[in-house]
């Protein structure tokens, strides 16, 4: 094994490093341990008052990396599918920086029917609401209408790719994903500047390049190729028909409402559309393969986000996809958050926020390996092209640059030797790895130290966000209706679909302006508790103040676990006085409490055996009571790994059986709001003991036996998706069981690893299951079941219509129940 394995060339930028009285220096201060400045972590903040500035200027921790390995291309080194200079109106910043501002083009009143390409279309008028209750009222939604459709003749192409031997790394002709979108880029040059390609198998043109059934093959030279070196993509491509826009106009026209589905000609009209209106934004937004969201990193676009030390940030970008709603073919065009990784973030901060530390030296290979896996990552100290390669981590090396031994033939003399990572790169290079005892990261590339690794530009985090961070972002993708309104407006400026040409030369034009469609202000429905009707509802909220819950639960005994925060705090005197005020607050809701203090333990401050702690805790409240506990309170602080909540919620839901709540301290010992948070608590600890806070009074209800039913999957994060045995996905089923649809019940069923839909024998046991709990519960069957079912995307809707309803629709029969059955597919858009 060569030097070369480990990221050969390291000297370059690298010498500096040796100088350890340079204060400027910034790198080595990771050294200092007790130097409270050092900036990594939460202590970030603390830079600079401007958080937003302070995020990308990180050359006082590293040193000035600018000046020291140099301008590196970001542009090669993209998550973009291509940066043509001439591909928009509009021009891209360089990609891995900020852009401060951008300037937008002036949105048109109106736009003009292509000439001689397309012929306009209205669509259908806008249907009023019906019914007679409520408010008229005209609302803006985010639809765009397409306002003419195609009169040219536009040609369906099959695209075909293979790998010449030449090229092939591992004996293998199948072309990836990374080279189909090297591809995506040069079509143009390749089929003519009206070519458009979907980036997968299909293209199409206005423009007959073949004639008949004839084939047309073209070798395609991708980045990096030389004769020494081929890196090379045979495409092919082949004549098979022209789009059939009459089906389409015929479909808008027959009124249909909602999605082509089932309809194979539309189906495939509308893919067309859709790779139509991804090929200009996909040139110059950060995006991703088949993806319908695009990004930029603009500042006001842009946001870190703090509770991750940095290491994430958001950024607000563009959705946009052809849809059929209101009578009128439109583009859907909406705001999109995602969370990224900040851009040249070392590594090493990345391990250590995943392991929950400030200290990059307690990172181990079990506790990140599994959220790394898969990241893509650049190095600033080799050549122009091998900076500008991104490395994906394959895993991480079970050796460190301690324990790693090879074999080093020196230049010139040919003489071998033993050294590991670290000797090498001190004798060769110079440089001292200040964290040694790290994990090696294992790419195709080679290994690399983790401190020498920067995550990639426009590199997208995978994984769900958990806690602090998944308030960060909500405060960030969350704006008021008007705010919003805006945000989308300047998402159709971004685009500047009238300044581009291939949507006129296949003859489609796309209002700048709103729809705007008839709608109605319901009556709000009026919350029922004990006392009965609250009528006092303002905007979707009310007090909770003097009101008693509808059927209030009881407990004998309860217990008390809280963990303290770095500062030692909170007492046990502070704990008692939050108990006897959630006291009184649980007493002044209806629920009957134990009407004296819990038994309390302090638990570790950093979680320690949470199953060890529970079992204390039961104990401990069974000494004070003579029973075990009903309830146990977890009070936890912000700083605590998200591990021990969920270690808490598993060993009480799924070990011990009770139910439990956790509060985070900072709120709960805070005065500010004190009586709404115990109310809210209230409403929470009611609930999990099986009580009912309240229900709504709402005609649905009245005279008629309603049940409500909802279905959803859920599936394994992408980290968990990579390892050898993924874990399944789970679908689930709630129904209500009350004749006001408040209190519900649940089904489970594991199945297929990434498998949305739920088997249609699976489902109708479910459902029966559920009929069967609603039966004994209210001595009669349901007469009117409403099914609401989310995560099902447009091609999905005929499986799901013959798969799901199909098992309700059967189950009914079964059963001989004569009810009424309404699906609602949940969107979003």
């Amino acid at each position: 094994m060569s030097g070369r394995d480990y990221g050969g060339g390291y000297g370059r930028g690298y010498e500096r490093r040796d100088d350890r009285q340079n204060p400027n220096r910034g790198y080595e201060r990771r050294d200092d341990r007790q130097n409270p400045n050092r900036a990594y972590g939460r202590d970030r903040r603390e830079r600079s008052p401007d958080r937003r500035a302070s995020t990308f200027t990180r050359d006082d921790r590293r040193g000035d990396l600018t000046q020291r390995y140099g301008d590196a291309p970001a542009r090669q080194y993209t998550g973009r599918m291509a940066q043509g200079e001439n591909a928009s109106p509009l021009n891209s910043p360089p990609v891995g920086s900020i852009q401060s501002s951008e300037s937008l083009p002036t949105l048109p009143t109106s736009v003009t029917t292509p000439d001689k390409k397309g012929s306009r279309f209205p669509g259908n008028p806008l249907k009023e609401p019906r019914g007679q209750s409520g408010r008229r009222i005209v609302v803006k939604v985010n639809h765009f209408a397409i306002e003419s459709l195609p009169i040219v003749k536009i040609f369906q192409y099959d695209v075909r790719m293979r790998v010449p031997e030449s090229s092939q790394r591992r004996g293998s002709e199948k072309v990836t994903a990374m080279q189909q979108a090297k591809v995506f880029v040069q079509s143009e040059h390749l089929w003519g500047k009206y070519f458009v390609f979907d980036g997968v198998s299909i293209g199409w043109s206005t423009e007959e390049l073949i004639e008949g059934a004839d084939q047309k093959s073209t070798v395609v030279d991708l980045p990096g190729h030389t004769q020494e070196k081929p890196n090379q993509v045979e495409v092919a491509i082949r004549k098979t028909g022209k789009l059939n826009i009459r089906d389409l106009v015929n479909y808008l026209q027959s009124g249909l409402a909602g999605l082509a589905a089932g309809n194979a000609e539309v189906e495939n009209v509308f893919k067309a559309f859709n790779a139509l209106f991804r090929d200009d934004p996909s040139k110059r937004f950060i995006t991703f393969p088949k993806s319908t969201a695009y990004f930029s990193r603009v500042e006001s676009l842009c946001k870190p986000l703090p509770s991750t030390g940095g290491v994430l940030e958001a950024l607000r970008g563009i959705y946009q996809s052809i849809s059929f709603g209101f009578g009128k073919l439109s583009l859907n065009i909406d705001t999109k958050c995602s969370a990224f990784y900040t851009p040249g973030m070392p590594l090493t901060e990345v391990a250590a926020a995943f392991c929950g530390t400030r200290d990059i030296s307690r990172v181990t290979r079990s506790e990140c390996e599994a959220m790394m896996t898969g990241i893509y990552f650049c190095v600033k100290h080799l050549s122009d092209q091998g900076n500008a390669h991104k490395k994906r981590i394959q895993k991480l090396s079970e050796n460190n640059a301690l324990t790693k031994v090879f074999t080093v033939t020196e230049a010139g003399t040919g003489q071998e030797y033993q050294t590991n990572v670290k000797d090498y790169f001190s004798k060769k290079y110079g440089i001292r790895l200040s964290y040694p005892d790290l994990p090696l990261l294992v790419s195709q590339k080679g290994m690399f130290p983790m401190e020498v690794c920067f995550t990639a530009p426009d590199e997208r985090y995978k994984e769900a966000l958990q806690g602090a961070a998944t308030a960060d972002f909500i405060k960030f993708a969350t704006s008021p209706a008007t705010i919003r309104e805006k945000q989308i407006i300047d998402n159709v400026r971004r685009l500047a679909h009238w300044n581009l040409e291939k949507p006129k030369q296949w003859g489609l034009s796309v209002s700048p302006r709103m729809l705007e469609t008839p709608a109605v202000i319901l009556p709000a429905p009026v919350p029922l508790y004990h006392h009965g009707p609250e009528r006092d509802v303002s905007r979707g909220s009310w007090n909770l103040k003097g009101k008693r819950f509808v059927h209030p639960q009881a407990f004998r005994a309860w217990g008390v676990v809280y963990f303290p925060g770095p500062r030692g705090g909170p007492s046990e005197g502070e704990i008692e006085a939050f108990c006897k005020d959630l006291d009184g607050a649980l007493a002044g809701h209806g629920l009957r409490t134990a009407n004296r203090a819990p038994a309390m333990l302090r638990a570790n401050a950093m979680g320690g055996n949470v199953e060890s702690i529970v079992h204390d805790i039961c104990n401990k409240t069974d000494n004070t009571y003579g029973a075990k506990p009903n309830l146990i309170l977890f009070i936890l602080n912000e700083k605590m790994p998200l591990t021990v909540y969920k270690a808490c919620k598993q060993v009480c839901e799924c070990l011990v059986g009770i139910p439990s709540q956790c509060l985070l301290a900072e709120k709960a010992l805070s005065p500010k709001g004190r009586l709404q948070y115990l109310s809210n608590v209230a409403l929470k600890i009611n609930a999990k003991l099986g009580g009912l806070n309240w229900h709504v009074e709402d005609p649905l209800f009245k005279g008629q036996k309603v049940m409500i039913l909802g279905a959803d999957s859920t599936h394994p994060s992408p980290g968990e998706l990579r390892r050898e045995s993924p874990p399944p996905s789970y679908g689930c089923l709630v129904g209500s069981m009350d004749p006001n649809c408040s209190f519900y019940t649940a089904v489970t069923v594991a199945q297929a690893t990434t498998q949305e839909l739920i088997g249609t024998e699976t489902m109708g046991a479910m459902f029966g299951e559920l009929v069967k709990r609603f039966r004994n519960k209210n001595q009669y069957e349901p007469e009117r079941v409403l099914f609401f079912r989310d995560g099902i995307s447009d091609h999905q809707v005929d499986a799901f219509v013959n798969t799901e309803v199909l098992a309700l629709k059967n189950m009914r029969a079964e059963l001989g129940i004569d009810f009424k059955l309404t699906v609602i597919n949940c969107i979003k858009r």
